[in-house]
């Protein structure tokens, strides 16, 4: 099985696209001096929750496992936080999903509580009466508060709380951790003692503000609580709920003030709908009334003949039968309940130790939020029962067996420390990539974009440009020298004589000749015959679609040109279309103009030395573009210095040019902005010797061509 195959792994396909890396970087797991990667050992718990591999067995079966203790210690460790890793990553799925919704589908959170049975004495966290609703009886558990997020599609689980009551099996200062009071972990024990709808409320506000994008809030009767609902609406969140029909906690204003008698005095108009739900008819009606601390609310009565049930909205636009239709997908969470007990191992945790209890629930909760990913993404959403069988024969029948997939594991991160090792290496060298690409289009018409404008618009001949090597090329390489005392002095972590032998593959070198000769009929058309310069390069081009043609019909060989002008960035090319017709309207409306008359004030050399610090900010091409567009009065000299510094001055900062921009794509998160800025004092003396040599050669010695 070949390592392309084996990294089509769905799951790592899915952590790979909301940037996993960054996520646990902001939840605090980081590798210290000793020990294995957090992403690492992430992957071999996700990977026992998917293929339900108990950890004893994933560690029989595979030689590349940890031991046991690796995993003991990680999930105790108490300086990660496991609520921002579940929560930030559930929310970079929900983004992902955004585009798949439709028009009017109501995005929900729901809040709700499930009670998981432990039987151990001295189980953190648990209590020895909890009621149970499946079991119809109290019984030894946990109680965990969750809130999650649900649509007409797919669940996910965004944060829980451990909820322990006056039954508990053992006080917080009998917990075996002994946690510093600045740890995440102490933070997250803390809040076990506090009531359920001030951990809601909690939940509620960090899922907010971490960007969760949501219609409204469901709860059930439990939390339809006065100070919840205002303290929700507050943070900006519609409630839809059941209320408890409570005279003591629901009195409105008016004449009636309880449920039933609202109810009662409705005779009138309760009985004008009616609807089913399985088999069970009902009948319902709303009403907007007033609360002292709420305002102006809609209640919906609903009789089955037996039983008053009562909903409330804070939503006033919603009707009667949008919020029952909306109210019934509450019960999802039910179903996602039970589906992180079968699949995923909810309650079934090998611990006792509050830490260790949390990691493992976020852990299941984590895996869950994958799989209903990978199910949402699909054209055809079935049952997450199904789609978990269907995943773990997809990840059998790809041959992932641990060994193989956690050498996978381990290779990546072997070439992600060799990256982070020689990052003093790669930030240098990128940037004296950047430097020598900038410097040496300066000086040819094809070399830079900002040069082939200047020479376009008839600013300088061809053979003028090339005055320009000297200030160039030197400083460049007084910037190459001033980084090289940077690189650091080590070997690479390859064997050059094992690499493959670089080859020129069929036609190759004529091709080489043929975009040799491109350039020459392009400078030849523009200088002999007078004709634009895309001429000679669109016949470079016919000819090279010629040679294509002879090479296919001939050799088999198929060169596939299209496919490469393809590859070009449509978001570059949308960038540089948009910047240059903005210069475009500012020259139309006259502001170039404006402009222009800075090299009367200033003098042309002091502005065209400015225009490299600007060409940094902005991007030399529409820096460029607005020069040529203003068309000051100066002589060719003056022209040569705005094209130098243009070409070289994009060089000061990362995104100052197509080269520097190119190259963060490349070394992403390796070559940045701020790693550029590090090193930026080298480019800035290289500025200042190039423009230092254009002034002598063409100011004083007056060695050019005119």
């Amino acid at each position: 099985m070949s390592m392309k195959s084996i990294l089509k792994n769905p799951i790592l396909e899915v952590l790979t696209e909301i940037n996993i890396s960054k996520i646990l970087k902001q939840s605090n797991f980081v590798k210290r001096d000793v020990g294995f990667p957090p992403f690492q050992i992430i992957l071999h718990f996700l990977y026992m929750l998917v293929m339900q591999k108990r950890q004893s067995s994933f560690i029989k079966q595979s030689d590349s496992a940890f031991g046991k203790d690796v995993y003991y210690r990680f999930i105790k460790e108490s300086r990660y936080n496991w609520r921002k890793l579940l929560l930030l990553s559930s929310t970079a799925l929900l983004k992902k999903i955004k585009p798949l919704h439709k028009n009017g589908e109501h995005k929900l959170l729901i809040i709700d509580d499930t009670v998981e049975a432990k039987r151990g004495k001295f189980i953190e966290g648990s209590c020895k009466y909890i009621w149970s609703n499946k079991e119809h009886r109290s019984i030894n558990a946990l109680n965990i508060v969750s809130l999650n997020y649900a649509d007409s599609h797919s669940t996910f689980q965004l944060d829980f709380s451990i909820k322990m009551n006056e039954s508990k099996r053992l006080d917080i200062s009998e917990f075996t951790t002994k946690l510093h009071h600045r740890s995440n972990a102490y933070k997250r024990k803390s809040e076990i003692v506090k009531g359920k709808n001030t951990l809601a409320i909690e939940m509620l506000e960090r899922a907010l503000d971490t960007g969760v994008e949501v219609d409204y809030l469901l709860v059930d009767s439990w939390y339809a609580k006065l100070d919840f609902i205002k303290q929700s609406n507050d943070l900006g969140m519609p409630v839809i709920a059941r209320l408890p029909n409570n005279k003591l906690i629901w009195n409105f204003k008016d004449k009636h003030k309880t449920l039933n008698s609202i109810y009662n005095n409705l005779k009138n108009i309760r009985h004008k709908q009616s609807g089913k739900h399985g088999k069970i008819s009902y009948k319902y009606f709303d009403k907007i009334v007033e609360h002292s601390v709420l305002g102006r609310v809609r209640l919906v009565f609903l009789h089955t003949g037996k039983d008053l049930l009562v909903f409330i909205s804070t939503d006033l636009q919603l009707l009667a039968k949008e919020i029952l239709t909306t109210y019934k997908k509450r019960w999802i969470i039910e179903q996602g309940y039970k589906d992180l007990r079968n699949l995923f191992g909810l309650g079934k945790e090998e611990n006792r130790i509050y830490e260790a209890l949390i990691a493992k629930i976020t852990l299941s909760m984590f895996a869950y939020n994958i799989v209903s990913y990978i199910n949402r993404i699909k054209h055809e959403p079935q049952t997450l029962g199904e789609l978990f069988r269907d995943l773990e024969c997809e990840l059998e029948s790809l041959a992932i067996s641990m060994q193989l997939f956690i050498k996978i594991l381990t290779k990546i991160s072997e070439i992600q420390n060799v990256v982070k090792e020689n990052k003093n290496f790669l930030v240098p060298g990128a940037i004296n990539i950047v430097v020598a690409a900038n410097a040496g289009g300066a000086w040819s018409p094809f070399g830079d974009i900002t040069t082939l404008m200047a020479w376009t618009a008839e600013k300088g001949s061809f053979f003028e440009f090339m005055f320009l090597f000297p200030s160039a090329v030197v400083g460049w390489g007084i910037t190459a020298f001033l980084l090289s005392k940077y690189v650091p002095d080590s070997e690479p972590h390859f064997d050059i004589s094992t690499e493959p032998k670089a080859e020129i593959k069929e036609g190759g070198k004529v091709v080489i000749g043929l975009g040799v000769f491109t350039i020459f009929s392009a400078v030849m058309s523009h200088q002999v015959l007078g004709l634009p310069a895309m001429w000679g390069m669109m016949f470079g081009l016919s000819l090279l679609k010629m040679f294509s043609y002879f090479l296919k019909m001939n050799k088999g060989v198929d060169i596939q040109i299209f496919q490469s002008v393809r590859k070009i960035e449509n978001d570059t090319l949308l960038f540089f279309f948009g910047i240059l017709a903005a210069v475009g309207g500012l020259h139309f409306l006259g502001f170039l103009d404006l402009a222009a008359k800075l090299y009367d004030t200033l003098g042309p050399t002091a502005v065209n030395i400015g225009v490299g610090f600007l060409s940094a900010i902005v991007d030399n091409v529409p820096v460029m573009s607005a020069v040529l567009k203003s068309d000051p009065a100066m002589e060719s000299a003056q022209w040569m210095l705005a094209t130098l510094t243009a070409g070289i001055g994009g060089s000061l900062i990362s995104f100052g040019s197509a080269a520097g921009v190119g190259v963060m794509g490349k070394l992403r998160g390796v070559y940045t902005f701020g790693s550029h800025l590090k090193y930026a004092w080298t480019i800035l003396i290289g500025y200042a010797i190039s423009v230092s040599i254009w002034y002598v050669q063409f100011e004083i010695l007056r060695w050019y061509v005119e």
